[in-house]
């Protein structure tokens, strides 16, 4: 999920796989395609595509004007759902011309402007003109002052109700447009007053003032920004609050009374993932993290904003303790660092945030040994390929697949969007662990961090890191090439010869030109047998034979194991798409989750689309057909 100004959202995964009905017609056309999805997978290539030439970075305007700061006075009338605030905006030109005039964004009604001539306000379409006093010199700073009133347009990150408010800043105040879609190079701080009737528990960006009281049983709360930011957030309601001292610094966890039974378990969670997070990131700027709720939205399930992270009510999210909660929230926690502390300089690389707190979740699963529960390496590595499987099966929906940055990005489907820049990045992410090594690779991300913290980044900042301790510079061009800049993934075809004395395995890669350089790991499994694990690196080749190193014999290999970046493997034996040695259930789950079967609905019938011949059951014919479908060569 992800903080407001982020490009599209994903949207629900649910609706993205659902995508079939359960008529027959539906099923046999999807199955016709993971038929020739894999028949293309098995095919050798012919071609060698030329390494692709790395696309000059994708710049953000920098607009006529900076926002250096804002004052914000705030009162909320949650009964009536509506506020007035007063905002004091101080702003630099950035224009190499005088400004007469300068162009706002406003999701308020604008009452008044003090400090400008006049000024013009559309709210059918937000937009705010200021017509100046005196044209504003290049370079120059001015202040003016905003009053705004009445019923906040909202899409999916705002509200204001009888026991809940929650707004950003686009909503309390006039804002650079630049900076509401997607643009990061305007961070300014903020301090804010809100006042609320009693009872209102008020969390919030930055450091907390003391209480003051108002008349007629009013209260009021200030919040500074310690660090200049981009975002911006209230969360306030009628709260339970739970709190912890988490390595030094407050950790508190609101949800309305009767949505509180998962205070404690949130809690446990976000203490764990920022053990985690500051061991592999360093320190995290922020004095403090919140964890408010925020009513249901249909557009995204979290937030994380600066310093505090918006959950949707957990009783409509599901329970925490599953592995979705927690998920969800080790996501958002992950953006404290990557997308706040490091905001994006480049428009078409939004995978530098999202890619990354999407790698925070599946490290979370990989390491977390507290909270609600422990998972398995087994579990991890499911997580793992989850991604890689959603990304490789994008033809299966009929998807284009842009490269992870570059302008395809941004006007990409919102679907394809959503799985390149979350499950892909991550994965990528995950793969860029795998080939510069594990201390290495975290050791370049704190020295990153550190180096660029509150600058914007882009990709090129991100490479220039990891090749300081991998190899110097340029050394990481064939990964950035391939896997950031260009589009598709590896296939590797498998033929095991666990049967021989000694075992081997030979392994054809479709495309060495580009993946060649990119390593895989070889491990043979089996009752009775232990094999050493086998690092391969294809080069220029496209064929790689090897000895297995076992002690006893074998029942099967596997290619990445542990799923430690995308791909796609095809047995010898055609329709084994898990090498487990025969055509098996794990196949037919296969071929459901490409006919539209729901990855992660906890329905109990979440696997209906395995139902290949409709007859309600899924069973032995089922299985037939994906013999049928995929054949099978002893």
């Amino acid at each position: 999920m992800t903080a407001p100004r982020l490009l599209a959202p994903l949207p629900a995964l649910a609706a993205l796989l659902a995508l079939s009905s359960p008529t027959a017609a539906r099923a046999d056309a999807a199955h016709d395609n993971l038929r020739a999805h894999f028949e293309r997978l098995a095919r050798k290539a012919e071609l060698r595509r030329a390494r692709p030439v790395r696309p000059p970075l994708f710049a953000l305007p920098t607009g006529d004007w900076d926002l250096l700061s804002a004052g914000i006075d705030a009162r909320i009338h949650p009964d009536e759902g509506r506020l007035e605030s007063v905002a004091t905006l101080r702003l630099c030109s950035q224009a190499t011309h005088p400004l007469s005039r300068l162009t706002f964004y406003s999701g308020l009604d604008v009452t008044a402007v003090d400090g400008a001539a006049s000024f013009s306000y559309d709210p059918s379409s937000w937009d705010l003109t200021v017509y100046l006093l005196a044209p504003l010199a290049p370079g120059a700073e001015l202040s003016l002052t905003f009053h705004t009133a009445g019923w906040p347009w909202c899409e999916g990150w705002c509200g204001i109700d009888s026991d809940l408010v929650y707004l950003s800043t686009t909503e309390l105040m006039p804002i650079d447009p630049d900076a509401l879609y997607g643009i990061y190079d305007d961070q300014f701080l903020v301090s804010c007053r809100v006042a609320l009737p009693a009872g209102f528990v008020t969390l919030a960006s930055g450091v907390a003032g003391p209480e003051e009281a108002l008349p007629d049983d009013w209260t009021a709360r200030t919040f500074v920004q310690s660090w200049p930011g981009l975002y911006f957030g209230v969360s306030a309601g009628r709260f339970v609050v739970v709190e912890e001292d988490v390595g030094g610094r407050p950790v508190r966890v609101a949800a309305l009374p009767g949505h509180d039974v998962y205070n404690d378990v949130l809690l446990d969670i976000a203490r764990e993932t920022l053990r985690l997070d500051e061991a592999a990131f360093g320190p995290m700027l922020y004095d403090h993290l919140d964890v408010a709720e925020i009513a249901y939205s249909d557009t995204a399930l979290a937030y994380g904003l600066e310093s505090l992270v918006w959950y949707v009510e957990p009783h409509r999210a599901g329970d925490p303790t599953t592995t979705y909660g927690q998920l969800t929230l080790s996501h958002e926690i992950g953006h404290q660092w990557f997308g706040n502390m490091l905001p994006i300089g480049q428009a078409d690389a939004p995978w530098l945030a999202e890619g990354f707190a999407e790698f925070n979740a599946m490290y979370y699963v990989e390491r977390a040994t507290g909270g609600p529960r422990t998972y398995s390496p087994e579990e991890a590595a499911a997580f793992r390929a989850l991604h890689g499987d959603l990304y490789v099966y994008l033809p299966l929906f009929s998807l284009e697949d842009p490269p992870l940055s570059s302008p395809e990005i941004a006007t990409a489907d919102p679907s394809a969007y959503g799985i390149v820049t979350y499950h892909k990045g991550a994965q990528v992410v995950e793969a860029l662990r795998w080939v510069v090594g594990e201390e290495p690779f975290f050791e370049a991300l704190r020295g990153y961090i550190t180096t660029h913290r509150e600058d914007p980044v882009d990709t090129a900042d991100l490479q220039d890191a990891l090749e300081t301790v991998h190899g110097g510079a340029g050394s990481l061009d064939w990964f950035f090439d391939a896997w950031v800049h260009g589009r598709g993934y590896p296939r590797y075809t498998v033929e095991a010869y666990t049967a021989a004395d000694p075992p081997s395995v030979s392994l054809a890669l479709d495309d060495p030109a580009r993946f060649g350089r990119m390593p895989v790991l070889v491990r043979g499994e089996g009752p009775g047998a232990t094999c050493r694990e086998q690092r391969v690196e294809f080069g220029a080749a496209d064929r790689a034979d090897l000895l297995l190193d076992c002690t006893g014999r074998p029942a099967r290999v596997r290619v990445d194991p542990d799923h430690r970046f995308p791909h796609r493997v095809v047995s010898h034996l055609e329709g084994d798409v898990d090498l487990s040695g025969e055509v098996d259930g794990f196949d037919l789950l296969e071929a459901a989750w490409s006919n539209g079967a729901m990855l992660w609905d906890y329905a109990p019938s979440w696997n209906q689309q395995a139902d290949l011949d409709q007859d309600g059951m899924i069973a032995e014919l089922d299985l037939e057909t994906v013999r049928r479908a995929f054949g099978s060569r002893d």
